[in-house]
């Protein structure tokens, strides 16, 4: 995943998530972060990519820019994973997360 995500292959996401709810995957997670790539442009065309071939929800996971950039362009009700206790985390994610009508999951004190 990591290699295919310096390379900027979504091609590589589709047939995971793919074979994930072929395997019943009820939701999938989506987490593009990593330290040398642009996280909220790859989170952008993959959520793009992901909804032109499932219909099954997706996650946004992401301590980035990339959730709200993913937020952006999800068509439907978005799930978001990013958010911890910390208040700089809570201020960033949730402020989002209510301008998109976003669900929350993972909200934890740090």
């Amino acid at each position: 995943m990591k290699e295919a995500l310096r390379r900027g292959d979504v091609d590589y996401m589709l047939g995971q998530a793919l074979a994930q709810t072929e395997a019943g995957a009820d939701i999938l997670d989506v987490n593009v972060g990593l330290p040398e790539i642009d996280e909220a442009d790859m989170m952008v065309r993959t959520v793009k990519a992901l909804q032109g071939v499932t219909d099954a929800p997706l996650q946004l996971d992401s301590t980035d820019h990339g959730a709200g950039a993913g937020l952006r362009v999800y068509c439907g009700k978005a799930i978001v994973n990013s958010v911890n206790g910390e208040s700089a985390s809570l201020e960033t994610i949730l402020p989002l997360v209510k301008k998109y009508g976003a669900a929350v999951v993972g909200l934890t004190l740090g």
